[in-house]
């Protein structure tokens, strides 16, 4: 196919429709040159390369825009190399094989509680349940690090991966711009290619401390960096590791159902897979959530208060819930698994092993922030650590039920208790 005539999807419709309204702009009260575009452009990419060249070009640009030379070319390295780099921690620093495959396990085990939370609710027709369930069965898992393309278990691999790379120029601007080329080069040698929805190259890399659901590829990552304490440990106890990066994975998968997530297919294609019917019921739970976390408010440092934007926050909210909820019945389904690791820890014999379980999971939200970044958090889709865990928690009937909380109490309100499935 000639290469003009290959589709694309473009991510950023609405910026190229912007530029292209002032690039010929013709209202004489508002006048802008498209030389003074073409300027600006060029300045940009100035200040992008600056760093990486040398204090020729570096005397003309505040000192405040440069990282140190060291910073520099360690973020290089771990951008660059992330997929060889990444090898030595995830067989390291992870635990390699073993860890993954636990990890694999307590990402089915979550998958299964959520099918099973979809399959019982009564409020979806047959024709949308089944397209969920179908959607949640064809969400890809990659946890931990990549085994295709290149498989970072094999040095071979990795080598043969990266065997058309040359850095053997005379700067490092010049190895940086080598690299940049091989990089993009590797991203065109997948057009009209068949996707690989568990491909590692141009998504993430181990060492990263993310996890995160693609949604055109109706896939999620967990990175090795993030599989680790105070989210997972080996070592750890069942009821510990689903409440942490358990509880994280089950937000992950959540997010495919969202309300950015299911607008997408089981392929990753933005279509509308609801019947009407159901869509609007499912507008209807999203904004019981809306409507409760909307009613939190934080403070700055004189004392006004500032109401939370549930709208805003709506995904995380969804995904904060389902995750937890779902992470939760899948511990409670593992426990008769014969491998299962579930011992009484010392010190904590009053508690049982659900309150350890909650207990942990809270302890992921746990932080200590100013008034003026909880005022700053208002225009970020997470609401701040301690009203997103209050408010989970608040929410959550089997909170409630392994804690005895009475009704109308702070932690269990007497009001609807928002949930999708």
């Amino acid at each position: 196919m000639p290469l003009f005539d290959v589709p694309i999807q473009v991510y950023s419709l609405d910026y190229f429709k912007e530029l292209n309204y002032y690039a010929n702009i013709q209202d004489p009260t508002r006048p802008i040159h498209k030389q003074a575009i073409t300027h600006l452009l060029l300045l940009n990419k100035i200040l992008l390369e600056a760093p990486k060249l040398d204090s020729e070009l570096r005397q003309f640009i505040p000192d405040s825009i440069f990282q140190t030379r060291a910073s520099l070319c360690l973020e290089k390295c771990l951008e660059r190399f992330g997929l060889a780099v990444g090898r030595f921690y995830a067989m390291i620093a992870f635990g390699g094989e073993s860890d993954k495959l636990r990890l694999e396990k307590i990402a089915q085990h979550i998958k299964i509680a959520l099918n099973d939370r979809i399959q019982n609710a009564d409020w979806l027709d047959d024709s949308t349940k089944l397209s969920a369930i179908k959607k949640l069965k064809m969400m890809q898992t990659s946890i931990g690090y990549s085994t295709f393309s290149p498989d970072q278990r094999s040095p071979k691999d990795i080598y043969q991966f990266m065997s058309g790379l040359k850095t053997d120029y005379n700067t490092f601007y010049e190895n940086d711009k080598a690299l940049s080329r091989w990089r993009i080069k590797t991203y065109w040698d997948t057009l009209n290619k068949k996707l690989n929805s568990t491909a590692w190259i141009g998504v993430t890399t181990p060492q990263v401390v993310n996890a995160f659901n693609l949604l055109s590829q109706n896939s999620i990552f967990v990175s090795a960096g993030f599989a680790q304490k105070p989210n997972y440990d080996s070592h750890y106890p069942d009821y510990f590791n689903y409440a942490g990066i358990g509880q994280s994975i089950g937000h992950e998968y959540s997010h495919g159902f969202d309300d950015l997530g299911s607008q997408y297919d089981e392929f990753g294609s933005e279509r509308n897979w609801w019947s009407k019917n159901t869509k609007k019921k499912y507008e209807h739970k999203t904004q019981c959530f809306v409507d409760s976390y909307s009613k939190a408010s934080v403070k700055d440092k004189k004392g006004k208060s500032y109401f939370i934007d549930g709208t805003l926050i709506l995904g995380e909210s969804i995904a904060d819930h389902e995750g937890l909820t779902a992470a939760y019945y899948a511990y409670l389904g593992s426990k008769s698994d014969p491998e299962a690791y579930n011992p009484t820890l010392p010190g904590l014999q009053q508690f049982s092993k659900e309150s350890l379980f909650f207990i942990n999971a809270a302890r992921s939200f746990c932080s200590k922030s100013m008034a003026e970044a909880d005022r700053d958090s208002l225009f970020d889709e997470h609401a701040p650590d301690s009203i997103r865990l209050n408010m989970l928690l608040r929410n959550s009937m089997e909170f409630s039920k392994v804690f005895s909380c009475p009704v109308g109490s702070k932690m269990n309100p007497s009001e609807l208790k928002c949930q999708i499935w």
